[in-house]
């Protein structure tokens, strides 16, 4: 196994640079199971950094010897807490590469899915309720994510933690304009409808067995005006004792379960504990 001891290395350099943000060629996933799970998503894998420590551990030669024909590196304990991103590391770090299909994933999946239904979130710009939306996308086995420009990125070290490893899984297609998705989902046939508090109808009132793009805005400005007259239907979620709107994630899930459980052909829903 390679051993790195310097900070001025150019793969430590290079991992600083992923994990700012800088470099965005690369994901920076931190801990066994991201690891593990981007081991399982197939995507290009760089190097796996590790301590000498994780190493010698049970779970450590487990993870490498899975992952032997990969570049692995070892780093000395005070080297890796310097490019670690979390405040208790567990000792492993991978480095993989991001690949750029997500349109092309995303039609095949409208054309074969049973669940055509692709999630647009525009201008979504926390990590965590981008990562968290991503798990849900991944859940109920939606078709995809579309990301419009000025949104957070969907690979940064605390969306690849809050997706719980998602991200690595989903065509995401990202930096478009929210009129060129617009166009896009025309084009493909798809009926637009958007979450919005003062939706005309209910979640539950919309026909979800119709092909879908489910658009999510902002979370503190939602859609603007013009961008609301683009889409085919308003849907919002009931709400009590004066609560205005929920957690873009939360509304998400509420909306993406059911248009699931709509879709499936026979559903039971065991309630024994």
């Amino acid at each position: 196994m390679l051993k790195i001891t310097s900070k001025e290395n150019p793969k430590i350099k290079l991992l600083r640079a992923v994990r700012r943000g800088i470099n965005r060629d690369y994901v920076f996933v931190e801990g066994v199971k991201l690891c593990e799970e981007a081991l399982e998503s197939g995507l290009p894998i760089y190097a796996i950094f590790c301590t000498q420590e994780f190493a010698a551990s049970p779970k450590g030669r487990e993870f490498l010897d899975k992952s032997k024909s990969f570049l692995q590196i070892e780093l000395t304990e005070k080297l890796f807490k310097t490019v670690a991103d979390t405040d208790a590391p567990q000792g492993v770090i991978l480095l993989c590469r991001r690949v750029n299909q997500a349109k092309d994933v995303i039609e095949r999946n409208l054309n074969k899915s049973k669940l055509k239904l692709l999630v647009l979130l525009h201008k979504i710009s926390n990590p965590s309720n981008l990562g968290a939306i991503l798990r849900i996308v991944r859940a109920v086995d939606a078709c995809g994510v579309v990301l419009t420009k000025g949104s957070a990125d969907p690979f940064s070290a605390k969306a690849v933690r809050s997706s719980a490893g998602a991200c690595l899984h989903l065509p995401i297609w990202s930096g478009i304009s929210f009129t060129d998705a617009i166009e896009w989902a025309r084009e493909f046939n798809l009926k637009i409808v958007c979450a919005d508090a003062k939706g005309d109808i209910f979640y539950m009132e919309n026909d979800w067995k119709i092909p879908t793009l489910l658009i999510f805005g902002s979370e503190g400005q939602g859609l603007a005006d013009y961008e609301l007259q683009l889409v085919d239907s308003k849907v919002k979620i009931p709400l009590s004792n004066g609560v205005e709107s929920l957690n873009v994630a939360v509304a998400c899930g509420i909306m993406l379960y059911h248009a699931s459980l709509v879709n499936m052909e026979k559903c039971r829903i065991n309630f024994d504990f």
